[in-house]
């Protein structure tokens, strides 16, 4: 029986209903479940036992819910502590020895952390994660001729045969057609696969893309990327495409990184996408990448919505896995919206980097929104950079708004190492509840040798519970850019409602705010901060 260290998610998606239904998703033949936990669920017609599906380090149930409903949590061994996250959600179970119970009476999206520990999970981490979902609307039917069923072209759905030519074949064959490639409930494993253009792939409940352990299965396809990129699921330049429904992309990261747990080769994503526009993610869970969750690389136009992306803590001698949730990558035009990231990396983090400089070039980086996303990780809730190609061009124009912060090292970090100008960034309706043992930092701002300025970023309405051990800080070692005629690292950093257990900030020297301004070249300017 392993040590039990139990974060529960509860997702659950907009919805509001008069009545209550909950109808469990089907769980596939050959699934891993886990014999530590029980969980069953009573939507007031009796409780239902639910599969729950295990990923060595993470398990979880996944159901369509409307209305309300009790869900009853029983684990392998007494209850000695528990959190549940977002706190403002106000649930407050009933504990019974090694059993909780509490109701959901509405839409909901939450981590439960039961005998949490101090925080290092190398020792083994399990996870629940209860996944109550919003009931689709509108799912393509077999029936509409331009769905196209994967299982009509003798597609192994057991999960026992690598299918990649054959995945692949679907996808060519229906090239540019507005097709809407129908994955039905099964376990799909797979190499590298190419999404074509005004394509549409639906992941029905119970249907399952599996990364294949096998490295050499991700090879590319000619004319098509860099065999330095590797993923599961990805496009090369498509337009117009989806990715839906309530299935999986699973990366099988955890077969992968046993053959080399340095972490420095087996680095596919889940989910690339690269010279695209119109790109729409919704609904589906990315669940144990080798390496990122999703990247968007030189797209524009994207919806990432409802996802739940959840990927390995632990550490593999003694490194950690690369896994970020959502990286967005020289893109305009972004809306990440209603998601869930339990990452071991970075959560969020847009960023320009050198990835295809000669193929996608660097530019301008603006027209981002990240709101309503809950968080939990070891590294940055958001992270801006520290990628920043180059000098001739400027991230602008972004928005992060209503995050819950349930653990993350630093929350509001920008990092400036390459050269572009970094403006006009809000950062609105934050919730910290804790912070993991590394920086543990509110705020994190630096510049680089070859970074630039960091201005005009507000931080607006950022409530944490406790001070941050290492506070704020906003480090540079060069004169950034010119504005106004003075040569600067950060201008115009405005804060307005920042308070720290419940004590309003308002100057450099607030209550247990613990600001430090670090400049190697120049001491910072204090006139560059306002509060209010």
């Amino acid at each position: 029986m392993k040590k039990i260290i139990i974060p529960v998610f509860l997702i659950i998606s907009s919805y509001l209903s008069g009545y209550s239904q909950a109808d469990i998703y089907p769980v596939m033949p050959g699934t891993n479940l886990n014999p530590d936990f029980s969980v069953r669920i009573n939507d007031g017609n009796g409780f239902k036992e639910v599969p729950v599906q295990d990923i060595v380090d993470v398990c979880f149930v996944h159901f369509a819910l409307k209305g309300n409903v009790q869900i009853e949590i029983t684990v392998a061994q007494p209850i000695e502590t528990y959190r549940i996250g977002p706190e403002n959600l106000g649930i407050v179970p009933v504990v019974k020895k090694n059993k909780m119970t509490f109701e959901l009476t509405g839409p909901a999206k939450a981590i439960v952390l039961i005998n949490e520990g101090a925080g290092n999970h190398n020792t083994g981490l399990d996870g629940l994660c209860i996944l109550a979902d919003v009931p689709e609307v509108d799912a393509p039917k077999l029936t509409d001729p331009d769905v196209i069923n994967i299982a009509k072209y003798n597609v192994d759905p057991t999960g026992n045969t690598v299918e990649t030519k054959r995945i692949q074949q679907i996808f060519d064959d229906y090239d540019g057609m507005g097709k809407t490639i129908y994955f039905p409930p099964g376990i799909y494993q797979s190499g590298m696969l190419h999404v074509r253009n005004n394509q549409s792939l639906y992941l029905a409940p119970g249907a399952v893309i599996l990364g294949s352990p096998d490295y050499g299965d991700y090879a590319r396809i000619a004319d098509e990327g860099s065999g330095n990129e590797k993923y599961l699921l990805g496009s090369w330049k498509s337009n117009n495409i989806k990715v839906f429904g309530r299935g999986i992309v699973n990366g099988n990261g955890t077969a992968l990184r046993l053959q080399d747990p340095s972490g420095a080769k087996f680095k596919t994503h889940n989910i690339q996408f690269q010279g695209s526009r119109n790109v729409h993610i919704e609904g589906i869970i990315s669940l144990d990448a080798a390496s990122w969750n999703m990247e968007m690389i030189h797209c524009d136009s994207v919806v990432i919505k409802n996802s739940k992306l959840m990927s390995d803590l632990r550490y593999y001698e003694g490194a950690m896995p690369n896994t970020d949730g959502i990286d967005i990558n020289k893109c305009r035009h972004v809306l990440v919206d209603d998601c869930l990231v339990w990452a071991g990396d970075d959560a969020i983090t847009p960023k320009q980097d050198r990835t295809y400089e000669n193929i996608f070039p660097y530019r301008d980086m603006c027209g981002h929104i990240y709101r309503n996303i809950i968080v939990y990780s070891r590294k940055c809730a958001v992270k801006i950079g520290d990628e920043t190609m180059d000098k001739e061009h400027e991230i602008h124009d972004m928005l992060f708004e209503n995050f819950d912060v349930v653990l993350a090292d630093r929350v509001c970090c920008i990092w400036s190492k390459d050269g572009a100008l970094i403006r006009d960034i809000t950062f609105r309706d934050f919730r910290i509840e804790e912070l993991y043992t590394e920086y543990q930092s509110h705020i994190h701002c630096r510049i680089n040798d070859e970074g630039n300025s960091i201005r005009d970023i507000n931080f607006v309405n950022i409530s944490a519970k406790k001070p941050a051990p290492k506070g704020s800080s906003f480090i540079g070692n060069n004169l950034g850019s010119t504005i106004n005629g003075k040569r600067v690292q950060y201008y115009n950093i405005r804060f307005s409602n920042y308070t720290i257990g419940g004590k309003k900030v308002l100057d450099l020297n607030g209550p247990n705010a613990n600001f430090q301004l670090k400049n190697s070249t120049a001491g910072a300017d204090p006139t560059a901060f306002s509060f209010n």
